[in-house]
């Protein structure tokens, strides 16, 4: 199954960066540069290798490293339930990759 994110997010761009908001869990998730770029391919459409892939092609980092780091980004939004994953593990504070937060139920 290729990686796809949930539909129900708020999503805001400040700059290179992804804030995501999700209501269903009351937490908001800030996303680097990488982790944007990851985020944005995850549409149901991209396969993973794909991803990396495309990674490889705008930035100047070795296969190991963009395996590496898609392989994270992709674990920390199926952690945080922000994708879509059969996994069905408690919500977690991931690395410095995607910063987690919970907010009050009223929102952000």
């Amino acid at each position: 199954m290729n990686p796809k994110v949930k539909k129900d997010l708020y999503v805001r761009t400040p700059g290179d960066e992804k804030v995501v908001y999700d209501k269903e869990n009351g937490r908001v998730h800030f996303m680097n540069r990488t982790a944007t770029f990851v985020f944005e391919l995850c549409d149901g459409t991209h396969s993973k290798e794909e991803i990396i892939e495309d990674l490889l092609d705008i930035y100047d980092v070795s296969r190991d490293k963009a395996e590496k780091d898609v392989n994270k980004i992709l674990k920390d939004m199926a952690d945080n339930r922000i994708r879509n994953s059969s996994a069905t593990k408690a919500l977690r504070h991931p690395s410095t990759i995607c910063r987690t937060y919970g907010v009050n139920k009223e929102g952000i």
